[in-house]
């Protein structure tokens, strides 16, 4: 199994996953639709100048709408990315700080070598993970996002939906937000037209 050794080689990998896979990990976990995704790349974008941890790797934005009993969630994933040499408990804590700016926390890392799934590091990241409520997702083949796995689920954070709104509008990219607003406007059109 190849090692990833640069961080951010892994965020293509990480946007596979959340186009690919992720919409029905999160059905499979709620019951309802698989909700539809929108994730941008913000690592480098924004964040408090003077605070720790406040640019999370990535964040997607799922949005979900019934079928039959008419409503629209949507919730805001921050998402933290470790290489295997990069891991340490501490990455659970980041997870959790950059949690703030969303409903979900989650830390992603290639559990191989020295966070291999037998090794102490893993069950002490986990341990973390699991006390502070951020979801964890691993795998072993980063091109292979069929075999990702959640290891923890995240507890939903206390962040106001005009918090994760102000976090999309400044840190997505103009295209991903056209493509956010042009999914809303469809859903409020699809919405008045079966009133009618």
């Amino acid at each position: 199994m190849s090692e990833v050794l640069i961080e951010s080689e892994l965020y293509i990998h990480v946007h596979r996953f959340l186009a690919m896979s992720f919409p029905s990990v999160l059905a499979r976990k709620t019951g309802a639709h698989p909700p539809q995704i929108f994730s941008a790349d913000v690592s480098a974008v924004g964040g408090e100048s003077d605070g720790s941890w406040t640019r999370p790797d990535l964040a997607a934005l799922a949005i979900t709408k019934g079928t039959y009993v008419p409503f629209i969630r949507a919730d805001l994933h921050t998402f933290e990315v470790k290489t295997a040499r990069g891991l340490d408990v501490q990455g659970a804590h980041e997870a959790s700080a950059q949690g703030r700016f969303g409903h979900y926390a989650w830390l992603v890392f290639q559990a191989i070598n020295d966070a291999d799934r037998t090794t102490v590091m893993f069950d002490q990241v986990l341990d973390s993970a699991n006390s502070l409520g951020v979801g964890v997702v691993t795998f072993r083949a980063p091109h292979d996002t069929d075999q990702w796995h959640v290891d923890a689920w995240p507890r939903r954070t206390s962040t106001d939906d005009a918090v994760a709104d102000e976090f999309v509008a400044s840190r997505f990219d103009g295209t991903s937000k056209k493509k956010i607003q042009k999914y809303l406007k469809g859903i409020m059109v699809d919405t008045v037209s079966n009133e009618t």
